[in-house]
């Protein structure tokens, strides 16, 4: 078993300080796919999700299966993006609309993680507002979920399983 990890708290912690310099200096967040393969190598790969979430998953399953046509093996992968965000406990009919056309959205860093077998997640919103220049100005984090293990009943599931299903449908 490695000894990092790419879901603790350690490197999502350098991914978001990364992530927030680029924003201060007026830098565009481009999504980022961040893969764990064998050992402590991470593979860093900027992607554009377009469409519905079905074109989503395709995607990730697609380069799932590039990279077990490669011989890589992802232990583990984290999904950083720009996004917006809506929470449905202070925001009327928060899912009536997509979050981004939400009169109550608003703009995070959002970073998913899961390991390979499923068994541990990380998941961490970081809420920022604009200046009148629209330079970010950070919000206390919202979620911070680090290398944590995952039981039925909690985690995030979505997008990065049809990664590890790209992987093992090949396989």
């Amino acid at each position: 078993m490695s000894k990092r990890s790419i879901l603790s708290r350690e490197e999502i912690d350098k991914i978001l300080k990364v992530a927030r310099d680029c924003m201060e200096n007026g830098q565009c967040l481009k999504q980022l796919l961040l893969i764990q393969v064998a050992g402590d190598r991470f593979l860093h790969m900027p992607i554009h999700l377009e469409g519905d979430a079905d074109a989503k998953s395709v995607q990730l399953f697609t380069i799932g299966a590039s990279l077990h046509a490669q011989g890589l093996t992802p232990t583990a992968a984290l999904l950083l993006s720009e996004s917006w965000f809506v929470k449905p406990l202070e925001a009327p009919a928060a899912m009536e609309f997509a979050p981004s056309k939400h009169p109550a959205r608003q703009e995070a860093i959002i970073i998913i993680g899961r390991s390979a077998d499923n068994k541990r997640y990380s998941q961490v919103i970081q809420p920022f507002t604009r200046d009148e220049r629209e330079k970010p100005v950070w919000q206390p984090l919202l979620l911070e979920d680090y290398d944590e293990p995952r039981t039925s009943h909690d985690g995030p599931t979505g997008i990065l399983d049809y990664l590890f299903d790209g992987v093992s449908a090949t396989s």
